[in-house]
């Protein structure tokens, strides 16, 4: 695709909705130049705008586009209709590239049309997705990138930041107490799904809340709001739990703190510094300056939170937890990984003191995030993708479709060629 020319192909219209600091809006400026570059013509339309819904029509019933695609759902109705989607009616498919787990808008996954279709960068949400959605349902994988950082790095040594971790908190008890209010089976099952999915470090909360329900001889429903709902409580609940612990391991500790919502932590004798979420070009700038960037992971197995990319891309050394498929596909000398239990304050205290100056692993992220999260690459794939569901949707084939492991691992690096200075 990237040999044609932008005036031979009809152009995608990438329509975009809002999202905590704009990231969605950042990530659907930088795709959608380098969709462009692919060779691939992109019209951007803003669903927050004032007539951004008549205007979503007007564009489909043109005929101009190609097709539609956002990110995580945008411009998809979160519950499906009496009627046939827009998309269907007008016969322009739309493909959503979603980053959230399925669980969290359960009714755009149960439209069953095949000119809406999704793609994962995670493989459990491509197959919790199939699990909700009606037959014929189109499920692909996609892999997600990020633009070049060609700017030169700055050495460890010279950067000014110890430590950052951007991480929105929330008090976990708040979660609890929704389902210590419920029923006496909803707050059983709550209870017994968190503690395994807290003393596992590969579970997610759906998979714990099948085998809790299996082993109940109930049975999990994925189409069950009940049993929805105990997934949904266990991940947020998860994962406060969680970001509140890394925090106060992390008070100890010269480290700057990237978002809000900690009250219910006591600050008491901190080192830690704390400022509000910061927009995307804002916190990239605090990431160059940053020798260890913490995260603490979404219960995601496959695809890594964007903060990990960032941060490999720009020669921080990325401290985060990690599935063992992820940890292999990140790779075990470019990452420094922590495992949740009782020595999670020393862990902390290792990966600060050793990741403050261990260049050698800096370097080696910042080649691998170059090869493997490359959005140029990502974007001649994605058109290919478009283009064959474009084909699926014009014979009106419902295509369904199970990602591999080839469709959704991280790629590996290409092979390290003198010759170009790798």
């Amino acid at each position: 695709m990237s040999g044609q020319t932008s005036g031979a192909r009809a152009p995608i219209l990438f329509v975009r909705g809002q999202s905590a600091y704009g990231i969605l809006s950042h990530f659907a400026r930088d795709w959608g130049a380098a969709l462009e570059q692919a060779g691939q013509p992109v019209h951007h339309l803003d669903l927050h705008a004032a007539g951004s819904e008549q205007a979503l029509e007007d564009h489909l019933a043109s005929g101009t586009f190609h097709a539609v695609v956002g990110f995580s759902g945008a411009g998809v109705p979160t519950e499906p209709g009496e009627d046939p989607p827009l998309y269907e009616r007008l016969r322009i498919p739309y493909i959503g590239m979603m980053l959230d787990h399925p669980v969290w808008v359960p009714g755009r996954h149960r439209i069953g049309s095949p000119w809406v279709n999704y793609l994962f960068s995670d493989a459990d949400h491509c197959r919790d997705s199939l699990a909700m959605s009606p037959p014929g349902a189109v499920r692909l994988g996609f892999r997600f990138g990020m633009q070049r950082f060609d700017a030169p790095i700055r050495p460890l040594a010279e950067r000014r930041l110890p430590a950052l971790y951007a991480k929105h908190g929330g008090d976990p008890e708040g979660i609890r107490g929704i389902w210590m209010a419920a029923d006496r089976k909803h707050r059983e099952s709550c209870e017994a799904v968190a503690e395994m999915v807290l003393a596992s470090g590969d579970l997610t909360a759906w998979e714990a809340t099948a085998q809790y329900l299996a082993c109940q001889a109930r049975g999990f429903d994925a189409l069950d709001p009940v049993h929805l709902g105990v997934v949904q409580l266990v991940d947020i609940y998860v994962r406060r739990v969680r970001a509140t612990r890394m925090l106060q391991a992390l008070l100890p500790h010269q480290v700057v703190v990237v978002g809000g919502d900690w009250a219910h932590v006591e600050r008491g004798g901190t080192r830690a510094s704390f400022v509000p979420g910061q927009e995307l070009p804002a916190l990239l700038a605090l990431l160059d300056q940053t020798r260890v960037v913490v995260n603490v992971q979404p219960l995601n197995r496959h695809a890594p939170q964007e903060r990990i990319i960032y941060g490999m891309q720009r020669g921080c050394v990325v401290a985060t937890d990690a599935s063992p498929i992820l940890r292999d596909a990140l790779g075990a000398d470019r990452i420094s990984q922590f495992v949740w239990n009782d020595t999670l304050d020393a862990q902390v205290a290792d990966f600060l003191t050793a990741g403050a100056t261990d260049q050698q692993r800096a370097d080696a992220a910042a080649d691998h995030a170059r090869h493997c999260f490359d959005l140029a690459t990502c974007a001649v794939e994605l058109v290919a993708t478009i283009d064959a569901l474009v084909a699926g949707c014009t014979r009106l084939v419902p295509q369904v479709a199970t990602p591999g492991a080839d469709t959704l691992k991280v790629a590996p690096p290409p092979p390290r060629l003198s010759t170009i200075g790798l």
